[in-house]
């Protein structure tokens, strides 16, 4: 089922929020890579990853309710 028009830029939106997200993800696991990190950096940078994967994951359910609405 294609969206309606209206719903493109809407689209376009949430596909650009699900790269950005992704992005963010990719450099904080380079980040990770850093061994001189303190344990808590560590944790914060993971507990922040964990947080930017349920976004996607809420970003993706959007996506599909454009769809199908």
């Amino acid at each position: 089922m294609r969206p309606l028009k209206n719903n493109q830029e809407h689209i376009a939106k949430i596909k650009e929020a699900i790269t950005n997200t992704q992005d963010n993800m990719e450099d904080t696991a380079e980040t990770l890579q850093n061994v001189s990190l303190s344990a808590e950096s560590v944790q914060k940078l993971q507990a922040q990853n964990r947080r930017r994967e349920q976004s996607i994951a809420e970003f993706r359910d959007a996506l599909e309710e454009e769809f199908t609405d």
